[in-house]
């Protein structure tokens, strides 16, 4: 006969091992991070020769889902394999007498397609870590050592435990008290799939996209503002919008402040030659092939730039016309301030996980170095990397 919940059987399940395994999956034939929670349950059940149905109940894609086993509500989130936190929609637990019994956090490696479970919290559990949070809160975000006992706490309480030992009451509308401050704290540390949210949760929390390619699918392009000082005129003046070096115009002219020594030159509008020059004197110049529909990254084509250095880059649409053309000013850091990419390169090492999470690490502050090290020849092979790389190349946002 199943038992109630005390505090000795859950001690009991609080000591039971998280499981060094995790479960391998084929992530190309599934379509969500959802639909591979379900993969991953199924197959664990399946090894161990139980008999459990898991239904697929409601999902926020790639965020969160809500499954059914063996009549127990279970709110699966998903986090990236190297996750200090996991995110908590809250929308379910307002839902009275509809809310889950029981979240279980799933972190995943999509490039290598390894899931695991480093444990789960009841919905008692929970409430004493979050003491009643407000309403118009989204998401709460707790540490992933509050989550116990693996994939082996999870079947356990749902094979031993009676329905009712698990309420479904869910959260009271009230004021909020959040009890997990100390952890709470925003951490440099964040999640590896880019899941991240700002400071401010305890009042309006803001979640970003979780996964790199999504990211990169929402910068845009800066349009190049034009300089009437030789012959360009108002009336035949050219747009071009320049991802990388990402300007900006400061009244005069369209300028770059670089804090590293190799940036991209990537324009996302057709460009017939780009020159580069130093103190009036051309160094570099490329004619661009006009035909093609869209254009890659130039890597940087000279010599690194050095601290406080000054260069001119033009980008010309009429490649027989000198006259018609945009420029932008760049401007190296200081010494102090100033990066090499190669060091950059040096500290990610050769880890495909450690690669990604540096790039959308980079994306919100250091975007020139994010995609110089999206683009980089140094970049591991990787599936990810290939499709945010294509995302890039495709995204024609232009403000």
């Amino acid at each position: 006969m199943k038992g109630k919940l005390t505090n000795s059987d859950d001690n009991f399940f609080e000591a039971k091992p998280i499981s060094d395994s995790a479960v391998s999956i084929d992530i190309e034939k599934v379509k969500s991070l959802d639909q591979a929670s379900i993969v991953a349950l199924k197959k664990v059940i399946s090894d161990e020769n139980l008999n459990l149905e898991v239904k697929l109940i409601s999902s926020i894609k790639d965020l969160d889902c809500l499954v059914e086993i063996n009549k127990f509500y279970i709110q699966i989130v998903i986090t990236g394999i190297s996750s200090d936190e996991a995110i908590i929609p809250l929308k379910r637990w307002y839902k009275k007498n509809s809310a889950p019994q029981l979240i279980l956090a799933m972190s995943i490696d999509e490039e290598n397609g390894l899931i695991e479970f480093p444990g789960l919290i009841t919905e008692k559990e929970f409430k004493n870590l979050i003491k009643e949070p407000n309403p118009k809160n989204k998401y709460v975000n707790i540490p992933i050592n509050s989550f116990k006992g693996g994939i082996n706490r999870l079947l356990s309480m749902i094979q031993i435990l009676d329905l009712e030992a698990l309420s479904r009451e869910g959260l009271r509308e009230s004021k909020i008290r959040i009890n997990l401050l100390e952890n709470l704290i925003f951490h440099r540390k964040k999640l590896s799939l880019g899941l991240l949210i700002l400071a401010g949760i305890f009042a309006t929390p803001s979640l970003f996209k979780p996964r790199l390619v999504y990211n990169l699918a929402s910068i845009s392009a800066n349009k190049l503002e034009p300089i009437y000082t030789r012959s360009s005129s108002e009336e035949n003046n050219i747009k071009i919008c320049l991802l990388s070096p990402n300007s900006s115009f400061d009244g005069t002219k369209n300028i770059v402040n670089l804090s590293f020594d190799k940036p991209l030159i990537f324009p996302k509008t057709k460009v017939e030659k780009i020159i580069i020059s130093k103190n009036g004197k051309i160094i570099w110049s490329r004619e661009i092939n006009s035909n093609k529909k869209s254009y890659k990254p130039i890597q940087w084509p000279i010599k690194p730039v050095e601290p406080n250095e000054e260069y001119l880059i033009s980008f010309a649409q009429n490649s027989i016309s000198s006259e018609e053309y945009l420029d932008i000013t760049l401007k190296a850091s200081p010494q102090k301030s100033f990066k090499k990419l190669s060091n950059e390169i040096k500290k990610i090492g050769s880890s495909k996980s450690a690669w990604i999470k540096n790039i959308n690490n980079k994306l919100k502050k250091e975007q020139d170095m994010a995609l110089a090290l999206l683009f980089s020849e140094k970049a591991p092979d990787s599936k990810v990397i290939e499709k945010a790389k294509s995302t890039v190349i495709n995204n024609n946002k232009c403000l």
